[in-house]
């Protein structure tokens, strides 16, 4: 079953609701049969966009990918693709006489231990590219309060394994959980695609 919300415990930053991606996929079974199509031909996907640049491949994963969403962190990359997206949302808003939306909604992994300027810059990106940003916590927490009511001050320096896991590894779970058939852009300037489906990672890539 392919999953286009996100689960309640979620906290979505943006006041912009979520794309309806149902528009483009109208049942299930039509995603579940389109992903698994993908899937199969990836050899030939790969080498159709092996050399092109990362525009085509994230128009190409707009066109052909149901429920595309974005995970990033703010870095450098995730900032180009998501001007990228922008870039092409606003062709398309143009060429089809529509309200402008942006195509692709993102998805931010908040550790809690971010540095202001980091939280900062997501609240504004996503603002400014009008955006629909949804963020994912550590499980029970919605503050450092929270996290240090339960495990105790700094515990990357006494267990960095299980911070790891806590603030890291189980929110990313939660997320392909509740995504489960949905594709993701993620890496350098979307040279990669990831495509999560019952509990299995495809890739769609660009080498560099």
């Amino acid at each position: 079953m392919c999953l286009a919300t996100l689960p309640q415990t979620s906290t979505n930053m943006s006041d912009a609701s979520m794309p309806n991606a149902s528009q483009r996929v109208p049942h299930d079974a039509d995603v579940d049969d389109q992903i698994q199509r993908i899937i199969a031909d990836l050899p030939k996907i790969n080498a159709k966009l092996e050399n092109a640049p990362p525009a085509d491949i994230i128009r190409w994963s707009i066109d052909n990918l149901p429920h595309l969403y974005q995970t990033t962190a703010f870095g450098v990359t995730g900032c180009v693709t998501l001007d990228i997206i922008s870039r092409i949302s606003a062709e398309r808003s143009e060429k089809n006489h529509t309200e402008l939306r942006h195509l692709v909604p993102l998805i931010f992994v908040d550790t809690l231990y971010h540095f202001p300027q980091t939280l900062d810059l997501a609240e504004r990106a996503s603002k400014h590219y009008h955006a629909p940003m949804y963020v994912y916590k550590p499980k029970g927490s919605d503050t450092v309060a929270d996290f240090e009511r339960t495990w105790g001050s700094q515990l990357w320096q006494r267990d960095e394994d299980t911070y790891d896991y806590l603030v890291k590894v189980e929110p990313r779970a939660a997320l392909t959980k509740s995504w489960m058939c949905a594709p993701f852009l993620r890496g350098a300037a979307a040279r990669k695609v990831l495509i999560a489906h019952r509990s299995r990672l495809s890739r769609l890539m660009r080498p560099v």
